[in-house]
Formats: C-alpha cells, sequence, structure tokens
C-alpha cells in the first residue's frame, strides 16, 4: 500500500511541479524586470498595476481550498479535504495544460543566464523537491493515538469508538495538496526571499564583472566611446548613429538600454571584438550615483543628451534629482570630451549650463538664429530647415557652422527627425565627414525607425513595440496608428510606468492622440483607463488583470483587418497567441 501512495503521490506532483516551476520563472522574470530591486517593486505594486499570469479567480479558489484542507486538522474522518483534493488537481490540470501549450509556443518568461537567476530557480526548485519527500518521511512515521492508519481503502472511516480510520494514500493526497497550494500561492513571497538572499551573490557577482569589463578596456587604449543619455529617444538615436559610425568605423553597440553597472560590463565583455574602434553605449539609470559609476568605467569621449521628462522622476523624488542624475555622467569625462545636447528640449540645455567641455546643440524644430541679433552662434550647433516628407522619403536641410547640406532618408513620418539630428551630429563630431554621413542616410534600413509589424490571425496587423515606455516613445506610436487606416484599431499597452504622482498629468497629455488613434484600448493601468473614461467618448474600455483574460479580450474586439497595437515590454505570449499560425 505504501507503494501505491507513493505512486499516487508522484503522479499528483506532476501538474503541481509544473505549475509551481512556471510560477517561480515568472515571478523571477518580473524581479528581473525590476532589476531586482525594492523599491521598483513597490513603485510597481503603487503606481502601475502589474499583468500577471495568474487567474484572480483561480486565486481565490485555492485560498478557499486551503482552508478546506486544514478542516482536516479539526475533522480528520470528513470528506470536505477529499473534495478540496480533487477540485485542485482538476485547477492544476488546467494550468499544466496552459504551460506545456506556451512552451510550445515559445512564450515562457525569457530569463537572463546569470548567477542570481539560477540560484534563485536552483534553490527554489530543490524546495520543491525536497519538502514534499521529508514530510512524506514524516507522516510514514507518524500514528497518531486517534487515528488508524488503513491501506485498503481510499476513503476515511469514523469507528464506533470515534477512531478515524485513515488510509495512508488519502493523508498523504491531503498533505500533498497543501503543500502544493502553499508552493503555488506562496510563490512571489519565495521568489523575493531567494531575491534578498542572493543579493550577495549578485553583488560579487557584479564585481567580477567590472574587474574584467575594465581589463577587457584596457586592451583598446584607442577605442572611443559614445554614450547615450536621456529620458526617451535613446535607442533610436543608437540605432541611427550605429549605421552612420560604420562607414568608416568598427562599431560594437550595446544591444539594450543599460541600466547597471551589471549589465554595462557584461554589455562591454560581450560586445567588444578584437577590431573595435567605437563602443557605442545606451545609458540609464534608477538611483543616484549610478550614472557616475557607469560613466566611471567608460570614460566616453562623447555623450549625447538626447531628451528629459518626467519619466522616473518619481523614483528619483523630484525633477531636480532627476536633472542631478542625468548629468552625473558629465563628471567622468575625458578632458577633451565633446557633450552634445538636444536643443529643442529645455531641461537638457539647463544641464549644459554648468559643463565645461565642449558642448554642441542640436535643434530639430527651433532655429537657434531667430534668438540672435547678430546672426551667429557662439557655440557649435547642427539644425534642420525646411523638412517635410515626399512619399517614402523624408527630406531636410542640416544646418551648422560652415554647411547647409539637404539630406534624404528612407522615413515616411517627421517623427525621428531629432533622433536623426542627434545621430548626424554626433557622427559628425566623431570624424564622419558630412558629404558620408549623406549617403549613408540614403541607404538606411527603411524600416528601421518603424515599430515591429506581424500577421495577425483573422487577416489582422499586429503593430509591436516595446520601447514605447514613455510620453514620447507612445506619441510616436499613436501618431503612426493615427496614419494606420483599419475598420478597427485596438490599443494594447501597459501604460507609462514609473510615473508615479505625474501619472494622471502625463495622461491628460495623451489623450488627443489617443482619441483618433484606437476605438478600443485593452489595458491593465487603471490611471489610463480612468482618464480616458471622464471623456465620454466612443472609445471602448477594457480593464484586464490577467495574461489569458487579456488575449481574450483582444481576439473577441478584433475584426477582419483590424490593427493591433502593443505598446510597451507586454508579454511575449500575447504576441504568440494572437499572431497567424
Amino acid at each position: 500500500m505504501n507503494t501505491y501512495a507513493l505512486v499516487l503521490v508522484a503522479m499528483f506532483w506532476l501538474p503541481v511541479t509544473i505549475i509551481t516551476i512556471y510560477n517561480l520563472f515568472w515571478d523571477t522574470h518580473f524581479w528581473q524586470r525590476k532589476e531586482y530591486r525594492l523599491d521598483r517593486l513597490m513603485h510597481q505594486l503603487r503606481w502601475d498595476f502589474a499583468l500577471t499570469h495568474r487567474r484572480p479567480v483561480y486565486t481565490v479558489a485555492k485560498i478557499v481550498l486551503v482552508i478546506m484542507l486544514l478542516t482536516f486538522a479539526l475533522f480528520p474522518g470528513t470528506y470536505l479535504p477529499l473534495l478540496a483534493v480533487v477540485i485542485a488537481y482538476a485547477i492544476w490540470i488546467n494550468e499544466a495544460f496552459n504551460v506545456l501549450e506556451k512552451i510550445l509556443t515559445h512564450s515562457f518568461p525569457y530569463l537572463e543566464a546569470t548567477f542570481r537567476n539560477v540560484a534563485i530557480l536552483a534553490v527554489g526548485i530543490v524546495l520543491l523537491g525536497l519538502l514534499p519527500v521529508l514530510i512524506s518521511l514524516y507522516l510514514l512515521s507518524a500514528n497518531p493515538p486517534a487515528i488508524s492508519l488503513a491501506s485498503t481503502t481510499l476513503i476515511p472511516t469514523i469507528t464506533s469508538g470515534g477512531v478515524a480510520i485513515l488510509p495512508l494514500a488519502y493523508i498523504y493526497l491531503v498533505f500533498s495538496t497543501l503543500l502544493g497550494l502553499a508552493y503555488d500561492l506562496g510563490t512571489p513571497l519565495i521568489s523575493t526571499l531567494l531575491v534578498i538572499v542572493t543579493s550577495p551573490l549578485a553583488w560579487i557577482e557584479q564585481q567580477f564583472l567590472m574587474i574584467f569589463a575594465k581589463l577587457f578596456l584596457k586592451q583598446y587604449p584607442n577605442l572611443m566611446v559614445i554614450a547615450i543619455t536621456g529620458s526617451h529617444g535613446k535607442t533610436m538615436t543608437r540605432q541611427l548613429l550605429t549605421h552612420l559610425l560604420a562607414s568608416k568605423y568598427r562599431v560594437a553597440s550595446s544591444e539594450h538600454t543599460e541600466t547597471s553597472l551589471r549589465k554595462l560590463a557584461f554589455s562591454i565583455i560581450s560586445n567588444l571584438k578584437p577590431d573595435t574602434e567605437v563602443f557605442l553605449a545606451d545609458l540609464n539609470a534608477y538611483h543616484q550615483g549610478e550614472m557616475a559609476a557607469m560613466a566611471e568605467l567608460l570614460n566616453p569621449q562623447i555623450v549625447v543628451f538626447t531628451g528629459i521628462d518626467q519619466n522616473r522622476t518619481a523614483l528619483f523624488g523630484g525633477l531636480d534629482n532627476t536633472l542631478a542624475v542625468s548629468s552625473e555622467i558629465l563628471q567622468h569625462l575625458q578632458p577633451r570630451s565633446t557633450v552634445i545636447y538636444n536643443g529643442d528640449d529645455n531641461l537638457v540645455t539647463s544641464i549644459a549650463q554648468n559643463d565645461e567641455h565642449k558642448e554642441v546643440f542640436y535643434y530639430a524644430h527651433h532655429d537657434p538664429h531667430k534668438d540672435l541679433k547678430d546672426n551667429k552662434l557662439e557655440v557649435n550647433s547642427y539644425y534642420a530647415k525646411n523638412i517635410h516628407t515626399s512619399g517614402r522619403k523624408l527630406e531636410f536641410e542640416v544646418h551648422n557652422q560652415t554647411q547647409e547640406i539637404k539630406v534624404t532618408a528612407p522615413a515616411e513620418s517627421k517623427e525621428i527627425i531629432s533622433s536623426l539630428l542627434g545621430a548626424v551630429a554626433a557622427a559628425n563630431e566623431a570624424g564622419i565627414d558630412m558629404g558620408t554621413i549623406v549617403k549613408t542616410l540614403e541607404k538606411l534600413p527603411a524600416d528601421l525607425h518603424l515599430p515591429e509589424l506581424i500577421a495577425g490571425d483573422n487577416y489582422t496587423l499586429l503593430v509591436n513595440d516595446s520601447r514605447a515606455l514613455t510620453l514620447k516613445g507612445l506619441e510616436h506610436l499613436l501618431n503612426f496608428m493615427i496614419a494606420t487606416p483599419a475598420p478597427r484599431r485596438i490599443l494594447i499597452t501597459t501604460g507609462i510606468h514609473e510615473l508615479g504622482k505625474y501619472k494622471q498629468d502625463i495622461y491628460a497629455k495623451l489623450k488627443s492622440k489617443i482619441h483618433p488613434a484606437a476605438d478600443v484600448i485593452i489595458s491593465y493601468d487603471k490611471h489610463l483607463l480612468d482618464s480616458l473614461k471622464a471623456d465620454n467618448s466612443k472609445l471602448i474600455l477594457i480593464p484586464v488583470t490577467h495574461l489569458d483574460e487579456l488575449i481574450y479580450q483582444a481576439r473577441d474586439q478584433a475584426i477582419q483587418g483590424s490593427v493591433i497595437l502593443l505598446a510597451g515590454p507586454l508579454d511575449p505570449g500575447i504576441i504568440a497567441a494572437l499572431r497567424s499560425e
């Protein structure tokens, strides 16, 4: 009978194990997105309403099942715990098949191969296997006086003397279910505790990576380092600048925005090749002192400030602190470094007033000569004039102190003009002549500035842009939607994160863009939906709380030919579910 009981428990624990490991992956992925930082997690929970893969109805049901199972301690002879076992198993079977479907469709949460993630998963999985074994051994050795263990039945009975006769398999299943529910509901707490416990390991890993990165950089005494920073526009500027620099140099570039010393050090080690002449880094910070530390590691010769807004201002405790963090990069520049500022952004230019390095300004929407009496500029500047689109081409003139050059780039919108001009200024300051820059711009990939376009079910079009994290990024994406005709336009968005108390003001500015750009809004950002609800417009507003609900609503609202806009870092399972097979 013992063997029979253990086989039952093993079969019972198979779906539980699948669900628990998936939960652990998902929760660790969530911590990874938040850089394992408690302040960002607390800010997310307070302001940003994180989408979860857990169904609320299942979560409530599991809590009720825990209560039902706990009646076993008071009334061991009742059938209520056995009913809870059956219901819990049915729920886990359903969830396990959903997880297997996610694995087959490549929509499993992505985790970086770091020592910390490996340690969290390893310890979590060991606990998953160890505790059931220990509890099983304890139950095998325990035989309370008011309980008799039976070996020929699965259903508990009560003798005339009031003694509960409990089959060993029954006890196994009740305690296994209770433990499984504890794992299932407790993985957020387990992952949080493991994040805290592995903090020293993460610090040690970062120190080793920094040492290796410094040694790595010493092998490149002539390496030109260009850093791009700001609240918005960094990614596009980096991509454009990479193409321009490649016309003369062998370029290595960070693939994403580096937001920590560990990520930056890893990027340096991973991307620098023996023949690399220029390294291009896209930087951002979440704490005071971090930007200074990254600048000290890089020691860049050229820095580009793309733009500063209220994004992450709540994390820094105010706009003044945000500007202070942004300007930290100026503390570790080489003596002859060049700093390039977006002259259209008043917050960026306020940083320039405290800078003693060579200053260069670029203006995409403003002619600096209009502010001067003698029509002469005392600083280096690049500014655009006569901007217009012709077919699928963007045409404009670039003016600096010595030249006026006509530029043509394969772009259908004026939205990227600021990023283009910032990249032009940086490339020219890096030693590439304007003639080469113009020729390179003419050969840019036509889809470089566009979001990812994916064919969806029922002849729909998925427009995926994970870069739409800021006000500017989401505005650009909405402008793309306005210019894209469709019988129905559906916006699925995470909202703009880490705005804190500034959310309402920012969303008020978005209203005029959202109304002509979308017919349906699906989001878990309560602040965004509330701000749109007050307008009494024809917008269909659909709040969601978990992943499956979001996918269901998107499919339900989509009609043939719809355009579905995915804005922000959404779960990859959404694209996998909505794309055409």
